[in-house]
């Protein structure tokens, strides 16, 4: 008898223990968004990096509980492999395949700086999603983390009351110089997960509750000023109320359709539909004239045209989650925009995402990765409760119609998490897609041992990625604009876990642009100099052994600069000049990414104020080898002609730069105009 209550005893006080982690990991995620004020900034997305690290470490604990869970009750299998928990964690698997064939595997581990979606961020939604099945067994630990999520949302909506600029001269004395993010609208996330547990209190008879979480939706989402999700929530929501307005006796009729497999099955194929279309308007649909944010998003998707289906396999296995930055510098020009004097004011910001999630998740993770994409919300709809099914689906459409235009920040996963796993089936009735021999301890073994490996996995990435934000962040302290201090002599360069070096490439063009005009006016400390030629060093060996071309991009630039300003040379290390450098830097540029193109005029106007003929001509072999019949290798092949004596080949070379003209040489570099009118009159001479 005794060693019955031992045992009892000990799996009571390790279930306890689970069920506290577990909610320890989805409070933790909620609180998240705490992470981006500038108290805890640090990384490549000051903002949002932050937020990534403690999502993480949401996960780990996440993790750690269901596989406390798992050991302690066989009833955790209800929940681990409900089909909603399996499809993320699919997507999830997929994606860790997929990241061993992309150019850094850590980064599509890791996922981008700004949202961390990648595998660990699959996998910890779906563990989001069990352990508020879980939660909700007990009534008052699941409505405390309800109450705690809106409470975080009511606050971020308050204070970034701030990003909404006429309420200055409005209501100044509430508003906050510090908010959460740049963007508002990201909030608008909070809302749609908000506003279905509202509808589950109401429901349920807790009117009380159910308006203050109303009120909290609403107020979000107004706060937000996501057009997107405003419109998604309005249909939505006319459907419902419609729904409920219906005559007694005719709503029966419509609750049993809705409840009915095969309408289910059709909500799951309008959901489709629904995903579907935005990304085909954007697509098919010229909004350059008519809405400048579509357009821009556009911009976004199109960029990605020239690589997505490039090979097997990218076709198959995508280039990897987090690497749209990446391949946004490699195919910019393939847009059409105009890189010289831009309309498109994106060009100056960090963009890590498509601002499509099926776009997203065909580049990243191919084909498979875009159906299991599509497979998470259908899931949804199909295996909610019967009761819940039209709120589920409300949820799921709503969801994927902002995703068409936004991205989620993991600080609002957990509310998506809470009403996805409130208004899940996990009764008997809920047939589970795996047969019944898994159902004991083959299949509770694998859950166990996946969850305590993907929490050792999400703690190491919080920890490397804290540590290298935090000393990116000293490195910049002792950088332009910083004042220099003499232990920043010590600082050595971090090296980026992702392997990517994103940070170091943002990092040193910043610093060295802001050098050069420090240097030129000789305010420039000696000490910073030479820290700066240190740290440039390492980024070119970087550079050359194989990280982000936004890097090799960003060491070109600083060329480019230094070129042009009164003593640039200075800030190169030591032993590199502008001649031997810069052509590298270009020649590493082009290599990974031949679309650049558009890096060659600063340089070719370089060499033609220096009057190096030789550089010039070597240059242009190159880059006519890529594409001859690019603007920039016209233009400058064109003026390369005109120093010659000869009349006819004079001829040719101002026919050169009349092509070149027409085919867009202005997208890249400015043209006297002069010149210009000289080359459309026809002008010989």
């Amino acid at each position: 008898m005794n060693k019955f209550l031992t045992a009892a005893m000990g799996k009571v006080s390790l279930r306890g223990l689970a069920v506290g982690l577990i909610w320890a990991g989805l409070c933790i995620g909620a609180l998240s968004v705490f992470a981006s004020l500038p108290e805890f900034a640090a990384g490549v997305s000051a903002d949002a990096e932050g937020v990534v690290v403690v999502f993480y470490v949401a996960a780990a604990f996440s993790f750690a509980g269901l596989a406390l869970f798992a050991i302690a009750t066989p009833a955790a299998l209800r929940y681990l492999g409900h089909p909603l928990v399996l499809a993320c964690a699919a997507l999830g698997a997929w994606s860790l395949v997929g990241s061993a064939f992309a150019d850094f595997p850590t980064l599509a581990l890791f996922g981008a700086p700004q949202t961390g979606e990648g595998p660990i961020w699959f996998f910890a939604l779906g563990a989001f999603i069990a352990s508020a099945m879980i939660l909700r067994q007990s009534n008052r630990l699941f409505e405390a983390l309800v109450t705690i999520t809106a409470g975080v949302a009511l606050i971020v909506g308050f204070v970034n009351l701030a990003n909404i600029l006429w309420l200055w001269k409005v209501v100044p004395s509430i508003l906050f110089e510090t908010t959460f993010f740049t963007f508002n609208e990201y909030l608008g996330y909070y809302a749609l997960g908000i506003l279905p547990l509202a509808a589950l209190s109401f429901r349920r008879g807790a009117s009380r509750r159910g308006f203050a979480l109303f009120a909290c939706g609403v107020f979000v989402l107004l706060v937000s000023r996501n057009r997107v999700a405003m419109v998604a929530t309005g249909v939505v929501s006319i459907a419902l109320l419609v729904l409920v307005g219906t005559a007694p006796g005719r709503r029966a009729q419509v609750w049993a359709a809705v409840h009915d497999s095969l309408v289910g099955r059709l909500i799951a194929a309008g959901l489709l539909a629904t995903a579907a279309l935005p990304p085909l308007l954007l697509r098919l649909v010229d909004f350059r004239d008519h809405a400048f944010s579509l357009w821009s998003r556009q911009i976004l998707i199109k960029v990605l045209d020239p690589s997505i289906v490039e090979n097997a396999r990218a076709v198959i296995f995508g280039h990897g989650w987090g690497h749209y930055s990446e391949y946004l510098t490699r195919n910019l020009p393939s847009t059409g925009i105009r890189l010289y004097k831009t309309e498109w004011g994106d060009i100056t910001r960090d963009e890590f995402h498509s601002h499509n999630a099926l776009v997203e998740a065909l580049f990243s993770a191919g084909v498979p990765g875009l159906l299991l994409t599509l497979a998470i919300p259908v899931v949804l709809v199909l295996t909610s409760q019967r009761r819940w099914r039209a709120l589920a689906a409300a949820l799921a459409v709503s969801w994927v119609v902002i995703d068409a235009f936004w991205f989620s920040l993991p600080a609002t996963m957990v509310v998506f998490a809470l009403a996805a796993g409130a208004m899940a089936e996990t009764s008997s009735r809920l047939r589970l897609p795996y047969p019944s021999g898994l159902k004991s301890r083959n299949f509770q073994g694998l859950a166990v041992g996946a969850c305590l490996v993907l929490a050792e996995i999400a703690a190491l990435a919080a920890g490397s990625l804290r540590a290298n934000g935090l000393a990116m962040q000293r490195l910049g302290d002792c950088l332009p604009p910083s004042a220099y201090q003499d232990a920043c002599a010590k600082l050595a360069v971090p090296r980026d876990p992702r392997g990517a070096e994103l940070g170091l490439a943002g990092l040193v063009e910043d610093s060295s642009r802001r050098a050069l005009r420090l240097n030129a006016d000789g305010d420039l400390p000696e000490g910073q100099r030479l820290l700066l030629k240190r740290v440039l060093g390492e980024a070119a060996k970087r550079s050359a052994a194989g990280s982000s071309v936004s890097l090799s991009v960003a060491l070109a630039n600083i060329s480019a600069a230094a070129a042009f300003t009164k003593d640039g040379e200075a800030i190169l290390p030591d032993g590199d000049t502008l001649q031997n450098v810069w052509p590298r830097q270009i020649y590493d540029v082009l290599a990974r990414a031949p679309l650049r193109l558009d890096i060659l005029p600063t340089y070719f106007n370089w060499l033609l104020v220096e009057k190096n003929s030789e550089d010039a001509r070597v240059m242009l072999a190159f880059a006519r080898g890529i594409d001859p019949d690019h603007p920039v290798v016209l233009w400058f092949e064109g003026v390369a002609l005109l120093e010659n004596y000869d009349v006819a080949t004079r001829k040719r070379g101002l026919e050169l730069m009349r092509r070149a003209l027409a085919g867009g040489i202005e997208r890249f570099m400015p043209v006297n105009e002069k010149i210009k009118a000289a080359l459309e009159k026809g002008d010989h001479q």
